[in-house]
């Protein structure tokens, strides 16, 4: 059930922060990334999928130029969710929901679509695909048009197969926003759309 799940991840997590200490001490130069995929299976493992994500992440860091800042900015973010989880009984209720939908835990399309709406004509103002192992993710951004708020809707896709092209960059929709909880919402569905769409 879930008190076995957050043993599992609680774990996971206490594992992530003696890593972390490790590499620090270590130094960077020492970062490898058999060291990250191993770490990541291992979270995976422990039922913490969101964190390992991030860690899987970092082989991509490694590859770039200013590697070492933006190497010790990963470490610290994966150091913040791992205390914050820890630490979560303590935590404001949408913070402490945050944490635990960065850790992994689940949020259903049900449990969203009972939040507040938020209708506005929204600007559809960019768009990227990235492939996460045999996934494909499509990011949109939004912003409303009268409220000012940004958005970000997400859709997956198994590799080869169609992404929800329903959103299109350039163009103003008129419609329906449901923010997935947290602290400082972002990501939202959309959970109506209302005729007369117009070019932006």
């Amino acid at each position: 059930g879930e008190s076995v799940r957050h043993g599992r991840v609680a774990a996971g997590l206490a594992e992530l922060e003696r890593w972390l200490a490790d590499q620090v001490r270590q130094g960077l130069a020492g970062a490898a990334e058999h060291d990250w995929e191993g770490l990541a299976k291992r979270l995976v493992d422990a039922q913490a999928p969101g964190v390992a994500g991030l860690v899987s992440r970092l082989a991509r860091v490694r590859r770039e130029d200013d590697w070492p800042g933006r190497l010790l900015e990963e470490y610290a973010l994966l150091n913040l969710l791992a205390v914050a989880y820890r630490r979560r009984a303590g935590l404001p209720g949408p913070l402490a929901r945050t944490v635990l939908i960065r850790a992994g835990f689940p949020v259903t399309r049900e449990e969203v679509l009972v939040g507040p709406v938020v209708r506005d004509h929204w600007h559809v103002i960019g768009r990227r695909d990235e492939e996460q192992d045999r996934l494909t993710a499509r990011r949109v951004w939004l912003r409303g048009h009268h409220t000012g708020r940004p958005a970000l809707i997400l859709s997956f896709a198994p590799q080869g197969q169609p992404l929800d092209a329903s959103l299109v960059t350039g163009t103003i929709i008129d419609a329906d926003l449901v923010y997935y909880p947290g602290a400082a919402p972002l990501r939202a569905l959309v959970a109506a759309r209302h005729p007369h769409d117009t070019p932006a």
